[in-house]
């Protein structure tokens, strides 16, 4: 299904001040990491060092002498640090995914400008990677279905509804009463306390993705200790969930047809034909006849809903646009593997079963504990009846994503909306090609914030930082010197 984009917000808990951290301890661990894989220049990599640490953190912030959580946490530190700022802190996105999982990426690209001002540093936010890891179980056999049901029939709606049930009711029972703790608002002040053991007066910070509404929910909280956040490709503040994913769905039906338009361009698009109608015919093939998976890994056959599944995923970015060539290509001849490798990637999954809980599950925990109750069965079918009206690629089996967290059994903290009266001014990055969170998520962020500003990368993806040397230099001088570009300031894409 469409990952869940939700309402960014707050909520009170423990104090900012309530009571010392202790610093953290690191130790080298630049083996458990996938630095290998980061493609780091030589050069640099003699530069770099890899430490790790752990945070302890309450499970809840409002009982901070109760159970405890350890939070993984990674620094980089450059040998060649001069007039050192302090720590950049960055947070991959999700909800779900590990930042030790992007450190080695991030540490690849980020310029050598930033890299002597900061300790770069990531965390494992709670319930996520190496942070007591969320593991609601594997998905029973027969709720994975090779076709995505018409939620305007009854029977379809019953059948999406019994897959959507299933993983709630799995993750609520196997976290029991700890489950309302693996939210937003609290790991927001998981960020807080880092800050603190980091031994930095303010937080500089930059979230892609959910990690812009993690960013905005702890200016939110801690206003007065924010020195510099980017928020890059945030989702919309302004809209009730139904409505996010309404306008998710329409933003990748939008990504799908430039892709398709762009096929001429692209020489791995030739054996495609048409673009448009080869996706429709490989879906109807695989949800009559699930593919087969020539890898080793031992992948179940791919349905028409894991082909769409990895569509969507390859349309993220405009530099994998010839890797869904590739793979709708692949799977047309007999194998899978690609498809089933774009939504291992996507997910933050590695594809083998290595025992590691599956991202995903974190997700869903962490988006419905934010989010308020609903969507009704009235209002999923309404707007189910707009989505397949509108959108004939993306609107039936984006509608799926219209269940939400409707079936979330456990009591949920609410985001508020993110106002947030910082002193410094926050800078928010938004993408007009953007197919997971609307370029308009960013504009509406902005009017929210109260101090903020926007910036504008005319390109097609999802997040801009790393993707434009238009962005990463007003970025970079934004953190640097906290010079934030003109109102209105736009990059080409």
């Amino acid at each position: 299904m469409l990952p869940v984009v939700l309402l960014l917000g707050a909520c009170a808990g423990r104090a900012a001040d309530a009571g010392p951290v202790e610093r953290l301890r690191f130790t080298e661990c630049a083996d458990r990491l996938p630095v290998a894989e980061a493609n780091i220049g030589q050069s640099r990599l003699d530069r770099l060092e890899f430490s790790c640490a752990r945070l302890p953190v309450p499970l809840n912030h409002a009982d901070p002498d109760g159970a405890q959580l350890s939070v993984a946490v990674v620094r980089v530190r450059s040998h060649d640090q001069q007039r050192r700022l302090g720590s950049l802190v960055l947070n991959p996105g999700g909800p779900g995914q590990s930042g030790s999982a992007y450190v080695a990426y991030w540490a690849s690209w980020l310029s050598d400008d930033v890299l002597s001002r900061f300790d770069v540093v990531t965390f494992d936010p709670r319930g996520t990677g190496a942070s007591e890891p969320i593991d609601c179980g594997p998905v029973p056999a027969d709720t994975e279905l090779s076709r995505f049901p018409d939620l305007l029939s009854e029977t379809g709606y019953a059948a999406a509804a019994a897959v959507s049930r299933q993983p709630m009711d799995a993750c609520a029972q196997v976290l029991g009463r700890r489950a309302p703790f693996f939210s937003t608002q609290q790991t927001a002040r998981d960020l807080e306390l880092l800050r603190q053991a980091l031994g930095d007066r303010r937080l500089t910070y930059v979230g892609f993705s959910y990690g812009a509404k993690l960013g905005a929910e702890y200016a939110h909280q801690f206003p007065e200790r924010v020195r510099a956040l980017v928020l890059d490709a945030p989702s919309d503040p302004s809209k009730d969930p139904v409505a996010v994913t309404e306008a998710q769905v329409a933003a990748f039906e939008r990504s799908f047809q430039s892709w398709a338009d762009d096929c001429p361009a692209r020489p791995t698009c030739a054996p495609l034909g048409d673009p448009r109608t080869y996706v429709a015919d490989l879906v109807a093939r695989a949800g009559d006849a699930p593919i087969a998976s020539r890898r080793p890994g031992g992948d179940l056959p791919a349905t028409g809903a894991d082909v769409m599944e990895a569509v969507q995923a390859l349309l993220y970015q405009q530099a994998t646009w010839p890797l869904l060539d590739d793979a709708l290509a692949e799977a047309t001849a007999g194998d899978s593997g690609s498809i089933h490798e774009a939504i291992d990637h996507a997910n933050g999954r590695s594809g083998a079963d290595d025992g590691v809980p599956d991202p995903a599950d974190a997700g869903l925990v962490i988006n419905c504990n934010d989010r308020p109750p609903g969507p009704t069965e009235a209002e999923i079918k309404a707007a189910a009846r707009r989505l397949t009206a509108r959108l004939p690629v993306f609107g039936a089996w984006g509608s799926w994503g219209l269940f939400g967290c409707a079936f979330w059994p456990v009591e949920r903290h609410v985001l508020e909306p993110p106002t947030a009266p910082t002193a410094a001014l926050v800078l928010v990055v938004g993408s007009v090609g953007d197919p997971a969170t609307p370029y308009a998520g960013a504009v509406r962020l902005v009017e929210a914030l109260g101090h903020a500003t926007l910036l504008t990368w005319e390109g097609n993806g999802h997040t801009a930082y790393g993707q434009s040397d238009c962005i990463n230099h007003l970025v970079d001088d934004y953190l640097i010197r906290r010079a934030a570009p003109d109102p209105g300031t736009h990059c080409p894409g």
